[in-house]
């Protein structure tokens, strides 16, 4: 994998000025910046060649408008969720997603601006219902939720992928009763930490092993279901789904809520893999991504920290400030 960063000054972080980095940079500003994501808002833009509009939240059978009987608020949040998401992943290896349904991915603008404000209170509450579905075989969940093993086996999970090591552990007998096989890596949620390049492998087979049983379903899960696990779904599903790295999060975001993927090092490390697997998609700004604004230019890297007893030491008015006081620190 990418590493992002690796030549950066001391104490600043990734330097954009880089060329990989800088070329990199608008897709990690579209997922860092929380408004540019966000699933309410309607910043993203319908594909190129999409004709004509989506249909409205709870109905999206046109054929069949008339014949359609009322939905409720959960319904119309399903639906809607369903016509903005790329389309859903076949439990089947080889089934591939629909080019139609990924065109309409990024046609969501005018849904979200025809949504009522009940539409939306559904939705929120659908998001907070975990675990939730990412693919029909992995779903993605904070500590709390994966320790109801009722609720678990009721959404039909049978395998459990906890990325928070011991702290996050759920009941292993309780799981081994109910025949949900289980699943432990010891991940941090700290900035530097590379949770792809550790640990990508080992959980995507773990989760590839679920989608090969007939029905299977493996939930992924940290403490709070928005860093170690938010990244490890987006990744496994940008590389099984061919979804661009925008798109991936913008899905994930749809089904969990904004509450997603906020660590640094984890989205840089997401956007170094879409790079080294094809999958950038179009840049911000550009014809054809889901985000119609350009990225504004980088931040620039921080400076080393001064080293200590150069310059002259001084007050806040820019006096001398007293050798007595700066001895009583030592």
């Amino acid at each position: 994998m990418g590493n992002m960063g690796s030549s950066a000054v001391e104490r600043g972080g990734v330097d954009w000025r880089e060329k990989e980095n800088g070329e990199s940079w608008p897709y990690v500003w579209a997922i860092r910046e929380p408004e540019v994501l966000d699933w309410r808002s309607a910043m993203a833009t319908p594909v190129p060649g999409e004709d004509g509009p989506l249909p409205p939240p709870g109905n999206t059978d046109v054929a069949t408008a008339d014949a359609t009987p009322p939905v409720t608020a959960d319904d119309s949040a399903t639906a809607t969720a369903d016509a903005l998401c790329p389309a859903k992943i076949s439990p089947s290896p080889s089934a591939s997603p629909s080019p139609s349904a990924e065109a309409k991915a990024s046609a969501g603008a005018s849904i979200l601006q025809r949504m009522s404000a009940e539409d939306i209170h559904a939705m929120a509450v659908r998001q907070s219902q975990l675990p939730v579905e990412i693919t029909p075989y992995m779903y993605l969940s904070d500590a709390k939720s994966v320790r109801d093993v009722a609720r678990l086996t009721e959404r039909g999970i049978t395998h459990v992928l906890n990325v928070a090591g011991p702290s996050a552990a759920g009941p292993v007998v309780d799981y081994q009763q109910a025949k949900i096989e289980y699943l432990q890596v010891d991940a941090d949620d700290e900035e530097g930490y590379k949770m792809l390049g550790q640990h990508l492998e080992e959980c995507r087979a773990f989760v590839a092993k679920a989608r090969a049983i007939d029905g299977g379903k493996c939930a992924v899960h940290c403490h709070a279901g928005i860093n170690r696990s938010g990244v490890m779904v987006a990744a496994i599903y940008m590389l099984d789904s061919g979804a661009s790295v925008l798109d991936a999060v913008a899905h994930c975001r749809m089904q969990r809520g904004n509450a997603f993927l906020w660590n640094h090092t984890f989205q840089e490390e997401l956007v170094a893999l879409a790079r080294e697997s094809g999958l950038l998609g179009p840049k911000p700004g550009d014809e054809g991504c889901r985000v119609p604004n350009a990225a504004p230019a980088p931040p620039a890297p921080l400076g080393p920290p001064p080293a200590f007893g150069a310059g002259k030491a001084v007050t806040r008015n820019g006096a001398p400030r007293p050798a007595a006081a700066l001895d009583r620190l030592f």
